[in-house]
């Protein structure tokens, strides 16, 4: 992990390192990226693709930022899409805890660290995600997030 630069915004810093540290999806197993956007919400995002699998890592800024990687796993149509937080994926799985896949990125080298973090759980788990058992892992997420709280 290189030191923040000061010279560089903390968009150009995050893509940067984004890229660095998600390049095993690129040279190991087949994804065409980074490509670069902005959120919806005044945050930025670099994406990675290949059929059937996308990934998508965040950074919100605000009062409270954070960084979060969604993880969609496409169907032969939009109906059958689903798409995950990494940190449920990884917990479901059975890789670890959640506490591998933090978000809150208060300064700019927590920011790296997370981006970091999220990489090497997505590495770990990437390969359970390339099989056809991954399915459940995403109907469990799923039905977790459509759950109400409490």
């Amino acid at each position: 992990m290189e030191p923040v630069s000061r010279r560089a915004s903390p968009e150009e810093t995050f893509r940067r390192e984004v890229g660095d540290a998600f390049a095993f999806l690129i040279e190991r197993a087949g994804f065409c990226g980074p490509e670069s956007t902005e959120n919806r919400t005044g945050g930025f995002q670099v994406r990675f693709h290949r059929p059937e699998l996308h990934i998508e890592v965040n950074y919100w800024p605000g009062r409270e930022p954070t960084v979060s990687t969604m993880v969609e796993r496409g169907g032969t149509d939009d109906t059958t899409a689903r798409y995950a937080y990494l940190e449920c994926l990884y917990v479901a799985a059975g890789c670890g805890p959640a506490a591998h896949v933090p978000g809150s990125a208060p300064t700019p080298r927590a920011m790296l660290k997370r981006v970091h973090e999220h990489a090497a759980a997505l590495h770990r788990l990437l390969p359970i995600l390339l099989t056809p058992q991954a399915e459940e892992l995403f109907v469990r997420c799923w039905l977790r997030r459509q759950l109400p709280e409490g």
